[in-house]
């Protein structure tokens, strides 16, 4: 029952984010300081697995809602720390490239096959090798439409090995 609610949830905050219009005249939100917040909370996650999180800020702002953006680094910190190996590193990186911003969430996991990196976006979709962990398959979902509302990019690369996704957003 606690799964389906959980699914339910997630459906309707994805549904929601689809729904709204980009962000217009909305608050500029600090990503540094999201990135701080959202490694603070998944520490002790992390530790409990003897995971360490590395995050590399520099300053950034970009314009939108700042509970959505933070939904987005919790989805893909959680996902790092799932499916990096016990005793290894994930690393956060936050810095502005020319106009745009990039956000990197990185593991030292299995990664996923560049075959199947688009596919990994739609809803429900959880590949063979994962799909006896814990999870709805939503949440790459979910970061996708909140990085589209945001009008940014979402891209799956190797990180050799695991999985680094990289966020790109315009600079305000």
């Amino acid at each position: 029952t606690d799964q389906i609610l959980q699914s339910f949830g997630a459906l309707l905050r994805l549904a929601r984010i689809e729904a709204q219009a980009p962000p217009g005249q909305e608050a500029r939100v600090d990503l540094a300081k999201l990135v701080d917040d959202a490694v603070e909370l998944y520490a002790p996650i992390a530790a409990e697995r003897q995971i360490t999180l590395e995050a590399r800020t520099s300053p950034a702002q970009t314009q939108g809602d700042a509970d959505q953006l933070f939904q987005l680094l919790v989805n893909l910190m959680d996902n790092a720390i799932k499916f990096a190996p016990p005793a290894s590193v994930v690393e956060i990186a936050l810095q502005r490239v020319g106009q745009d911003i990039e956000l990197d969430v990185a593991d030292r996991g299995s990664g996923i096959p560049e075959s199947d990196r688009e596919r990994v976006f739609d809803r429900f979709e959880r590949l063979e090798d994962h799909r006896a962990s814990p999870g709805t398959g939503l949440g790459l979902s979910l970061a996708r439409a909140i990085v589209l509302r945001h009008q940014g990019r979402i891209a799956l690369l190797d990180n050799a090995p695991g999985l680094r996704v990289r966020v790109t957003f315009r600079s305000p």
